[in-house]
């Protein structure tokens, strides 16, 4: 869903502008670190940033890391991401289902505790760090091939 049919939907529900509304743009651009279209205050300074299944799709994740904490409260705002612990088991289905679906390419698969916890201290978010791996996560039907999902939630917060 785009920007703009967020903003419809969100309207219809009766969500005014000011309580929800979705911009489009991107933080991921190295020649442009502070995009104008999010350089106002009120695109800075959140009490938390978090980030879901996406960090596999990000070219450079540590960049992404940094780019997104940087946007929490630098004096303990909480920065939270969430994906994948490793890859399924048949990468070569996922890759299929990945071009029939449309669903972006991926960087990488997996994260385990280690690697996050450097991206975490690479965008000066690691006060706190935590990371737990879910015993169970969900189970996805790649056209028959079922993947149980290893997921693991992560979070720091920006030091004071």
């Amino acid at each position: 869903m785009g920007a703009d049919q967020y903003n419809i939907t969100s309207a219809a529900l009766g969500f005014t502008p000011e309580f929800m509304k979705a911009y489009k743009g991107t933080l991921l651009e190295p020649t442009e670190p502070t995009p104008t279209e999010f350089s106002a205050p009120e695109f800075f300074n959140f009490d938390i940033v978090a980030c879901s299944m996406s960090l596999h799709h990000f070219d450079d994740p540590v960049y992404a890391m940094q780019q997104l904490a940087k946007r929490a409260r630098p004096d303990g705002g909480v920065f939270i991401m969430i994906d994948n612990t490793k890859a399924p088991a048949h990468m070569e289905v996922h890759k299929m289902y990945q071009q029939a679906t449309g669903h972006g390419a991926h960087t990488a698969m997996g994260y385990a505790e280690e690697e996050m916890k450097k991206y975490y201290e690479g965008a000066d978010a690691a006060a706190d760090f935590e990371y737990v791996a879910l015993e169970r996560g969900p189970e996805i039907d790649m056209g028959g091939h079922k993947w149980d999902m290893q997921i693991f939630i992560s979070k720091g917060r920006r030091g004071e």
